[in-house]
C-alpha cells in the first residue's frame, strides 16, 4: 500500500469518525429533549382536572326566611319613607322561597336606603352578586352599596325597575372595585352594606308601586395565597 492510499485512508477515517461525532452529539441531545417533554407530559396530565365548581362557589347571603326586620334600617334624607315587611305570599318563583323583602314605595316617598345594621362580609374574591327581585313596572333604579377591601365605598347599580313581575338578576363585581388585599396573604373582606332606591323622574301617582328582593347570592373564588416559608426564605 502507497503511501497516498494510507493517507486517504487516514482521511475518510478522520471524516467519518467526526462526522459520526458531530451527528450523535445532536441526536443525543434530541433523544434527551424528547423524554424530558414525554415525561413532563405525563406528570403534568396524569394530574385530575381540578373541578369548575371547586374554584367557583355561590354562597347565599341572604334569603329572608326568618328574618328579622330588626337587622335593618330604612332612612331618607326627607324622612319620607316607605311601607316594608316580610311577605310570605309574594316570594320568587325562581327560587324554592317561603318569605321575601317587600317594600311598596308612598306616591311622595323620594330616594332612600335600606341597610344593613351589621354589614354581611363576604370572604373571598367576589365574581357576581344575583338578586331575585319583583316590580310592577315601578321605575326607578335600585343599587347596592359595597365597601372594598380598601375601605372605599362604592354604589353600583343593580337593576332599572322597568320590568313587570319577576326577574333574576345577575351583577357583575369583578373589576368594579378593588379587591386586593393591601396586606400579604392576608384575606381582607369586602363588605355589603345594603341598597338604595332612586326614584323616577316622572312619578305616576296613580299606581301602587312594589318592589319585592328575595334570595340575594354571591359568587366567589379563593383569592391567591402566597406561601409564608417562601417568604421567609426569600427575606433571608
Amino acid at each position: 500500500m502507497s503511501r497516498i492510499d494510507k493517507k486517504i485512508i487516514i482521511f475518510l477515517f478522520h471524516n467519518f469518525y467526526f462526522s459520526f461525532q458531530y451527528w450523535f452529539k445532536i441526536t443525543f441531545r434530541v433523544f434527551c429533549t424528547f423524554m424530558f417533554l414525554f415525561f413532563f407530559s405525563i406528570s403534568t396530565f396524569s394530574q385530575p382536572l381540578q373541578d369548575s365548581k371547586s374554584i367557583v362557589q355561590e354562597k347565599i347571603v341572604e334569603n329572608f326566611e326568618n328574618f328579622d326586620l330588626n337587622k335593618i334600617k330604612v332612612f331618607s334624607k326627607d324622612d319620607i319613607l316607605p311601607e316594608y315587611r316580610i311577605s310570605k305570599f309574594l316570594t320568587s318563583p325562581l327560587k324554592i322561597s317561603e318569605s321575601s323583602f317587600m317594600i311598596r314605595i308612598l306616591d311622595e316617598a323620594s330616594s332612600f336606603h335600606v341597610q344593613w345594621k351589621k354589614p354581611y362580609e363576604i370572604e373571598g374574591y367576589i365574581e357576581n352578586f344575583e338578586f331575585q327581585i319583583y316590580s310592577n313596572n315601578t321605575g326607578g333604579n335600585i343599587f347596592l352599596f359595597l365597601v372594598d377591601t380598601h375601605g372605599i365605598q362604592h354604589k353600583i347599580i343593580i337593576v332599572r325597575l322597568d320590568f313587570k313581575g319577576w326577574k333574576s338578576v345577575l351583577v357583575p363585581i369583578e373589576g368594579k372595585i378593588d379587591q386586593n388585599d393591601w396586606v400579604i396573604n392576608k384575606d381582607i373582606k369586602s363588605q355589603f352594606l345594603g341598597f338604595f332606591y332612586e326614584p323616577p323622574k316622572n312619578i305616576n301617582k296613580e299606581k301602587e308601586k312594589l318592589v319585592v328582593i328575595d334570595d340575594i347570592s354571591v359568587k366567589v373564588r379563593k383569592k391567591y395565597k402566597i406561601n409564608q416559608a417562601k417568604i421567609q426564605e426569600l427575606v433571608k
